[in-house]
């Protein structure tokens, strides 16, 4: 959650080897994909068979 991110947060990423580029980077891929559920689920679009297959075989399988 966004609003409990704290200066604590990005020093344990910084102490696990994350540079300030790779949390950044870290940041806007989040912010994206954030940004692109909200659309798809405020406008109903649904994702292709394959697309959606893809997604839900990552997510069981790893």
């Amino acid at each position: 959650m966004p609003e409990v991110c704290e200066e604590d947060d990005i020093v344990r990423l910084r102490d696990v080897g994350f540079t300030d580029a790779d949390i950044l980077h870290i940041v806007e891929v989040t912010a994206i994909f954030n940004y692109n559920v909200r659309l798809a689920t405020a406008t109903g679009l649904l994702p292709n068979a394959g697309y959606h297959e893809l997604g839900q075989t990552a997510a069981t399988e790893g």
